[in-house]
């Protein structure tokens, strides 16, 4: 059944959703009732009853003997949604205090590095270009050599604004490119007044066009 699927999806039990939707066909019920209609074992019952309370889907009215009432499913399911923010909120900030913490101790590491060391790698798919190209221009500090292939847009837009931030940290940026510069005028169309002053600065003496070489690179050395 979808409803007795999508409750377990937001976590419910298969007792629990069984209860919750008996409460909403029945109205306000007792223990003895729910139980028959949910077809819920009857040591079973109340500790799922009970558990429903705490999440926020049922009410209990304590009298003898106790009864119980499903909450409006827009009412409960908002909750749902709240709590869960609140809660991954929470989450975020201390992941954040942590990382925050954490790049402190790591980026204050004594290194053992005596000489220059040279590291290469390869990407093959889109994928993996993408990741790639950017770790590199995130992680260039002074100059960055760049052999190009055949032009990728798909790649472009993905790490196109790695790029420029690396040019504005003052990154001399060196590549090999063949004049053919099709498509980047459109390109740098599509880009903000920002980007283009940056570029303008950093590349006076070459064509902005030889830019959009960059981004297709599977060969990154510095």
């Amino acid at each position: 059944m979808q409803k007795t699927k999508l409750l377990k999806e937001i976590g419910l039990s298969a007792y629990e959703s069984a209860i919750y939707l008996s409460l909403l066909k029945l109205g306000v019920s007792e223990a003895s009732t729910i139980y028959k209609d949910a077809e819920v074992p009857y040591g079973k019952v109340y500790s799922a009853l009970n558990s429903l309370v705490e999440k926020g889907f049922v009410e209990v009215q304590r009298s003898r003997p106790k009864k119980f009432r499903g909450v409006k499913p827009d009412i409960v399911l908002d909750r749902v949604i709240k709590k869960k923010e609140s809660e991954v909120e929470k989450e975020l900030e201390v992941l954040k205090l942590k990382t925050d913490e954490l790049k402190n101790i790591l980026m204050t590491t004594s290194s053992l590095k005596t000489k220059d060391e040279i590291f290469w790698t390869t990407a093959v798919t889109e994928t993996d270009i993408k990741k790639v190209v950017i770790s590199l221009f995130s992680e260039a500090r002074e100059s960055s050599c760049v052999v190009p292939h055949s032009l990728g847009m798909p790649v472009l837009t993905i790490i196109f604004d790695e790029f420029v931030r690396s040019l504005e940290r003052g990154v001399k940026v060196k590549m090999l490119v063949s004049p053919q510069f099709n498509n980047f005028v459109s390109f740098l169309s599509r880009n903000d007044e920002k980007t283009l002053e940056v570029l303008k600065k950093t590349w006076k003496s070459e064509p902005l066009e030889t830019l959009i070489r960059i981004l297709g690179s599977l060969t990154i050395i510095w």
